[in-house]
């Protein structure tokens, strides 16, 4: 699941592959071809790392648009954490408060307190209700979580 944002710009970085950087590529291989012997021709060896590269991603980028299931959010409630909410939050070590929003797949921006689902703190709290503590133990450390309160991220946007 995925923002419509997000799946546009995932669309766009795969339209620029198709459209620019792997032609652009084609003919930085050409005419480091032409500059003869391959064998030691350093611009022909680091070209075609590079066609690796853009032929990899481009590979990736058509699986993961082919799975994609976009999401306006609308669907979010506030009785349970599920993709679209933002979760209020107490942790349990220091005591301190802290808000999240849980969006897609792709939509992940931790400067900005915003959690993929697939991130292990947001495993953790799908489904839960207002009142519930859950743990997580990530990089080594322990920590537990209490929910205090859950939002729509619509409501909010």
């Amino acid at each position: 699941m995925v923002s419509q944002e997000s799946f546009n710009e995932a669309k766009a970085e795969y339209e620029e592959l198709v459209s620019t950087k792997i032609p652009e590529n084609k003919i930085a291989i050409q005419v480091a071809r032409d500059h003869g012997d391959l064998k030691e021709n350093s611009e022909y060896k680091m070209a075609r790392q590079d066609q690796d590269i853009l032929l990899s991603r481009k590979s990736e980028l058509e699986i993961d648009l082919s799975r994609a299931r976009v999401t306006d959010f609308t669907e979010a409630t506030t009785d349970n954490v599920g993709i679209g909410c933002i979760v209020h939050l107490k942790e349990g070590s220091t005591g301190k408060e802290q808000r999240y929003s849980i969006l897609g797949a792709w939509d992940s921006d931790p400067d900005n307190d915003v959690l993929s689902y697939k991130t292990p703190l947001a495993q953790a709290l799908l489904g839960k209700e207002p009142g519930a503590t859950v743990s997580t133990k990530i990089g080594g450390n322990e920590e537990q979580w209490t929910i205090l309160s859950i939002a729509r991220w619509l409501d909010a946007k």
